[in-house]
């Protein structure tokens, strides 16, 4: 099997979100960049809000609790592109926004970590 694995070269990783590869698989990505082989990590939940739309108030309180400002998303997704650059990964971003920028079906904790909106089971797999 090891031999077998040492022969592909290439990677895909999957990230829900920013950071998630880097903080959960950095060193296996980084072992694999290091032998010379291809390593991309794809972004899924990588866009913030619609242009001129107005953040939910939940969305509000997780910019405050961050710490972040309205360039949250942005500033992940810098940090995220250096964090697997760093490891020698090539990133890549999906357009599809996180879950308190997708309106206002998650309002608190308990609904972000619970059962899935009823707007966003378009996005179970498979569908």
């Amino acid at each position: 099997m090891a031999r077998q694995m040492d022969e592909i070269g290439r990677w895909l990783y999957l990230s829900p979100h920013f950071d998630d590869v880097a903080l959960s698989c950095g060193g296996m990505v980084a072992q694999q960049a290091a032998k010379g082989w291809l390593v991309e990590v794809a972004t899924v939940f990588a866009a913030g809000p619609a242009q001129g739309a107005e953040l939910s108030a939940f969305a509000r309180w997780q910019h405050q609790r961050w710490g972040a400002s309205e360039e949250a998303v942005q500033r992940r997704g810098e940090e995220d592109a250096a964090a697997l650059a760093r490891l020698g990964a090539r990133a890549h971003r999906l357009p599809f926004p996180d879950a308190v920028y997708r309106g206002s079906q998650y309002t608190s904790d308990e609904e972000l970590f619970g059962e899935v909106a009823s707007a966003d089971e378009r996005l179970r797999w498979p569908a």
